[in-house]
């Protein structure tokens, strides 16, 4: 049976829909470049979006939305600086990729989590999962095998099932990403120390599409609203070093 492609009409009805549910106000634009991103004042969608069925359509704009939504997920760019000085103090190189890593699980267990379209969402994430599980056999690296990995735990746990699949070191960063009841920098902390080693190629444009942030860091506080805006880098490094 063909899957039922959507509208121009569907992405944007669903923005909206997941927009007004957080009381967000953001652009949403369907773009040329095959790329998913969210920069604080706008959600840039891939044309390729309409070769989608629902669900993975429901999928990709509840993850780039949950970005600027879910807490952590980044949610704010004073937590985006708090994570970029977190990472530079562990040793991270490439500390764009770290963001992108840790926050994508976060921000699909948010959209999982008790919103109306959290089943469509977790079918749409399960069947992206499958097809990146085949793409990862011809195009293997250790960041994605461990998205892949935490992704199907999450869809596991919230089922009821048993997640024992996860070897030790993903176990122990799924419990920093779910279930840790300490304060978030001391769980970003802990996530850099144990994924330290997976984040040390030099910073470099990457393709697969789960990856949500396409730009350099530094830019978050410029576009972020008034008040962070007065939050300074010099701040978030102190708070970043006590936690070294």
């Amino acid at each position: 049976m063909v899957k039922k492609k959507v509208s121009r009409e569907d992405v944007f009805r669903f923005a909206n829909e997941v927009l007004r549910y957080f009381g967000l106000m953001l652009k949403v634009k369907i773009q040329e470049k095959p790329e998913y991103s969210m920069d604080w004042k706008e959600i840039k969608i891939s044309k390729r979006i309409m070769d989608c069925n629902e669900k993975v359509m429901k999928y990709l704009i509840g993850h780039e939305v949950g970005h600027r939504a879910i807490p952590h997920a980044p949610e704010t760019a004073a937590n985006m600086l708090l994570m970029k000085n977190i990472a530079l103090n562990e040793g991270i190189r490439n500390v764009n990729m770290f963001i992108n890593t840790v926050c994508d699980p976060l921000s699909d267990r948010g959209n999982l989590e008790g919103k109306p379209w959290s089943k469509e969402y977790a079918e749409g994430l399960r069947e992206t999962l499958e097809r990146a599980e085949k793409n990862l056999e011809r195009n293997y690296h250790p960041i994605y095998e461990w998205l892949i990995h935490i992704g199907k735990a999450s869809l596991a746990e919230l089922e009821g099932k048993p997640i024992d699949f996860l070897n030790g070191d993903e176990y122990e960063c799924y419990i920093l990403l779910f279930h840790d009841p300490r304060d978030w920098a001391e769980r970003c902390r802990d996530l850099a120390r144990k994924l330290r080693d997976m984040f040390q190629e030099k910073p470099k444009r990457m393709t697969c599409g789960r990856i949500a942030f396409v730009r350099p860091i530094p830019w978050a506080i410029d576009q972020f609203d008034e008040d962070f805006s007065k939050i300074t880098e010099k701040e978030f490094e102190e708070a970043g070093k006590k936690l070294a």
